[in-house]
């Protein structure tokens, strides 16, 4: 993370605290407040940081404390900031650090003020990334697709109220993180950093119940909108912004918790963000895992579908993919490939992958089949639902080689399994094709 030091820029009297991370010349994103915001402590929750170095890559990323939060002073004589307040926050800091034009990206509560924002300020706002926002949260007249009003602002209000400055509105949200200490007290630290507990209630009565319907039809600018589909997300609310604003996507991403940088839907809104940003897509430096591959293949498959006929062929390959990925699922394997009759998978451990190759090769001897096996452990490259990389290639290249029936392993899946009760015999070495150097292989014995 390379995030510059706290700067402070003047509104009027009063000061605003911004940071900047530098990337990209060509393009700054700035990441709009929530109501819960303080720079100093943006960047100590791993996958935050993370986040926000990601965005770097294509982008200078800039975040800043709007008054009456954080490091940020308060706005004089205001009860609670208004959207004009945040308006003139944001242009403050566009002004101090020299950008004319930027894209504004803004998640929950965030993102009623960036629409503001957007039809207020057409000229500093070259387009819009809205996460997991809306308009108006709660039910409305010509609007019923909001939450309905059955006193849930009173309780979020009232919870906070009571227990700001504990972790409480987050775990809110996530009761399922309330037994990772080291996070309750980050957050914790986070909600007394952003404001006292009064401010907070009388902050979030008032957000949560604001409407900028009205704003809609002045927004001009690109806007891409995600929108997580889980409980509790504000679905149909993303998808009435969609629907109303003028050039708008939607990008759509399964998740099980509601904040989508903290685990969920992280990578999908990374790649929508920098396509988005771009006009290209997305270019993610591979993931650098160490896994054991597995390759598998149907012995004299041709032969087979000549004996059988087409339609009988298809009929017996859909039951040994059924086997195949049950046998995957009951030791942990993922399922990278099984077009035709080959099978590409991978494995945490190489111990489980060769008992799965076990019970692949009797499962599919019940069904009158054979197979061969070939298991390798290496760095793979991760991308997406795909892998790449030399040990891929080292695996497929020992399937070739192995005998009908057997599971042929590298030397170093011998290495690795000690102990596990495997046997193994050895097959000697080996030239494999497009490999350098020459490599020893082993047959390997369940028992």
């Amino acid at each position: 993370m390379r995030f510059g030091p706290v700067r402070f820029t003047a509104v009027g009297d009063e000061w605003v605290g911004y940071r900047v991370l530098p990337g990209s010349d060509e393009r700054t994103i700035l990441y709009l407040p929530t109501l819960i915001s303080t720079v100093d402590l943006a960047t100590e929750m791993a996958p935050m940081e993370s986040f926000l170095d990601d965005l770097s890559r294509f982008a200078t990323a800039g975040l800043f404390d709007r008054r009456g939060t954080g490091v940020s002073d308060g706005v004089r004589d205001a009860v609670v900031p208004t959207l004009e307040d945040w308006a003139d926050d944001a242009i403050a800091v566009l002004d101090a650090v020299g950008v004319e034009r930027v894209t504004v990206l803004a998640y929950a509560l965030g993102v009623a003020p960036a629409l503001s924002f957007a039809a207020a300020f057409p000229s500093r706002v070259e387009s819009l990334i809205l996460v997991q926002g809306f308009a108006r949260l709660m039910d409305g007249e010509g609007y019923d697709v909001g939450v309905p009003d059955l006193g849930g602002i009173d309780l979020v209000v009232n919870d906070i109220a009571k227990r700001w400055g504990e972790g409480s509105t987050f775990f809110l949200f996530h009761p399922e993180f309330r037994d990772d200490s080291d996070l309750v007290e980050h957050v914790a630290r986070v909600e007394r950093a952003s404001f006292g507990r009064a401010a907070a209630a009388r902050a979030h009565r008032v957000w949560l119940s604001v409407d900028v319907r009205d704003v809609i039809p002045a927004i001009e600018v690109p806007t891409l909108i995600m929108q997580g589909t889980a409980l509790g997300s504000p679905v149909r609310q993303g998808r009435w912004l969609a629907g109303h604003l003028r050039d708008a996507r939607l990008v759509e991403y399964d998740n099980e918790h509601f904040d989508w940088w903290l685990y969920d839907g992280r990578e999908v809104a990374l790649d929508a963000i920098e396509e988005f940003v771009t006009g290209a897509p997305a270019r993610r430096p591979p993931d650098r895992v160490l896994a054991t591959v597995l390759f598998t293949d149907i012995v004299a498959s041709t032969q087979h579908a000549t004996d059988l006929g087409d339609r009988r062929w298809r009929d017996l390959l859909d039951r040994h993919r059924t086997t195949v990925r049950d046998r995957l699922q009951a030791y942990r394997g993922r399922e990278i490939n099984t077009r035709g009759d080959d099978v590409l998978a991978t494995f945490d451990g190489p111990a489980r992958a060769m008992r799965c190759a076990f019970a692949i090769d009797e499962a599919a001897s019940a069904l009158g089949l054979k197979v061969r096996s070939g298991i390798h452990t290496g760095e793979v490259e991760v991308m997406g639902d795909d892998i790449a990389g030399i040990a891929v290639h080292i695996g497929a290249r020992i399937a070739d080689l192995a005998d009908t029936g057997e599971v042929l392993v590298s030397r170093t899946v011998v290495d690795l399994v000690a102990g596990s009760g495997i046997s193994f015999a050895s097959r000697g070495e080996h030239q494999l094709k497009g490999v350098t150097d020459t490599w020893q292989l082993f047959s390997a014995t369940n028992t």
